[in-house]
């Protein structure tokens, strides 16, 4: 569910039914994501998938920090917030905090909080300097929303 709420995010997502199994690399629904026994997907691994030697009658549920460690580390998720940082500056324009709005109903399903929208604006400002150049923007941005990308709120449904 995380994996595809990512790739949905981003807007790459395929939706096609159906098919053969795909690797984990593909944009295709976690549904689809091939099972080999001996080499389960490391992503999918991560967040409880059952063990297919089993019957599971029951998925465990586990919140362990290996989760937000492999979710940062993962290519996966900095490209996911790559992806949502240059569409939003193609939209808004590069750099603009107009884009905040629509990246949190994207991420959160709400509006920012005043709060939020502060933490951000000073964060990215703490980031870029006076002269910041059109690859220190990015990368701040592409940092930011990777780090909201990692957060609990975008993990689990409240």
């Amino acid at each position: 569910a995380i994996r595809d709420s990512m790739l949905a995010t981003a807007g790459v997502l395929d939706l096609q039914p159906y098919g053969p199994p795909v690797s984990g690399a593909t944009p295709r629904r976690s549904l689809y994501v091939r099972v080999i026994r001996n080499r389960l997907d490391p992503f999918l691994r991560s967040f409880d998938f059952p063990e297919p030697f089993s019957a599971t009658g029951r998925r465990n549920a586990t919140n362990v920090p290996a989760q937000s460690l492999y979710l940062m580390n993962h290519p996966q998720t900095r490209e996911t917030a790559t992806e949502l940082v240059e569409r939003a500056f193609t939209e808004h324009g590069e750099g603009s905090f107009s884009c905040l709005p629509e990246l949190y109903l994207k991420l959160f399903g709400r509006l920012p909080s005043q709060n939020d929208d502060q933490l951000i604006q000073d964060y990215l400002n703490a980031r870029i300097n006076d002269e910041g150049n059109s690859e220190q923007v990015k990368t701040a941005w592409v940092d930011m929303v990777q780090a909201l990308l990692i957060s609990t709120e975008f993990r689990y449904v409240d």
